[in-house]
C-alpha cells in the first residue's frame, strides 16, 4: 500500500531506509528535512546524510536477510515517493534513496519488475496525487535511462495489458502514454510497432476505462509517429464496429 501522505509520510520512508541500512549492517545515519524548504549545507551530504553508506556487497546482504522480493518492494516504494506531491515526502525519500543505493541505474535495472507493477498500480488508482507521482517516476525512468530501460519497459508493458484485472490494463494504457511523452521519436523507433500493437488492442478493450486510457495513449502516439498511428489503427476499430453491429442485428 501506499504510504500516507505529510509528516506521516516521511516517516515510514525514513523508517524503510533505517531499517535497510541496519540489515547491510551500516551505522550510518539519514539526515531527514524538518521543513519542506530546507536545503543541506555544501558537504553536508557526505558528512550526515549518510550518503552512500552501503556497498555492492552489502546490498546483497539486504537481499540474502528478507529476500529478494522484500528488498524490491522496499526499494520500489521509496523510489515512488521520491516524486510525491508534498515536498517534504519527497525530500526525504530522495535523501534515504541516496543513502541506501550505491548505483542508481544498475539497482533500477534489478526492481524492475516490481517497480513497474507498483507504477502500474499507482497509474490506475483513483487517486491524483498517486497518478501523478506515478507518471513522473516512470516518465523520469525514461528521460534518465533512454534506450536502456526501453527495452525492458515496452514488452513489461505489453504483457501486463493482457491482464485479466481492468484496473492494471488501464494503468499499463496511462504508462504507454507516459512512455511516449518522455522521449524521443528517434529513440522509440524500434518499438513503434509494438506500441502501435498496443495501443490498438486497448482500443478494443472491453472496459470503457481502458479504452479512455488507450485514447489518451493514441494520442501521444499519433504526435509520434502522425499518419502511420492512424493508418494502423483505425481499420482494427472500424472492423471491431462493424463486427458488433452484425452481432446486435
Amino acid at each position: 500500500p501506499r504510504p500516507p501522505g505529510g509528516g506521516a509520510g516521511r516517516a515510514p520512508c525514513h523508517i524503510m531506509g533505517t531499517y535497510l541500512c541496519n540489515l547491510a549492517g551500516c551505522l550510518g545515519q539519514v539526515i531527514v528535512p524538518q521543513s519542506e524548504s530546507e536545503e543541506l549545507a555544501d558537504g553536508q551530504d557526505d558528512l550526515k546524510e549518510g550518503a552512500k553508506i552501503t556497498t555492492s556487497r552489502l546490498h546483497a546482504q539486504m537481499a540474502k536477510r528478507i529476500g529478494l522480493r522484500r528488498r524490491d518492494a522496499i526499494l520500489s516504494t521509496i523510489y515512488l515517493m521520491r516524486s510525491e506531491s508534498n515536498g517534504m515526502v519527497a525530500n526525504t525519500a530522495f535523501r534515504v534513496w541516496k543513502a541506501v543505493v550505491v548505483n542508481s541505474p544498475a539497482t533500477l535495472s534489478s526492481i524492475f519488475p516490481t517497480l513497474i507493477s507498483r507504477i502500474i498500480e499507482a497509474l490506475a488508482s483513483e487517486d491524483a496525487d498517486e497518478q501523478h507521482g506515478a507518471g513522473e517516476a516512470l516518465g523520469g525512468i525514461v528521460q534518465k535511462m533512454g534506450a536502456a530501460v526501453l527495452k525492458e519497459i515496452v514488452p513489461l508493458l505489453q504483457t501486463r495489458l493482457r491482464s485479466g484485472d481492468e484496473a492494471t490494463r488501464q494503468g499499463v494504457c496511462l504508462g504507454l502514454k507516459e512512455v511516449m511523452r518522455s522521449t524521443s521519436r528517434k529513440r522509440i523507433s524500434d518499438y513503434v510497432p509494438a506500441l502501435i500493437g498496443a495501443v490498438r488492442d486497448a482500443l478494443c478493450d472491453e472496459a470503457e476505462a481502458v479504452r479512455v486510457a488507450a485514447g489518451e495513449a493514441f494520442q501521444n502516439l499519433h504526435g509520434m509517429v502522425g499518419q502511420q498511428a492512424i493508418d494502423e489503427i483505425v481499420p482494427a476499430l472500424i472492423s471491431q464496429l462493424a463486427s458488433r453491429e452484425e452481432e446486435e442485428e
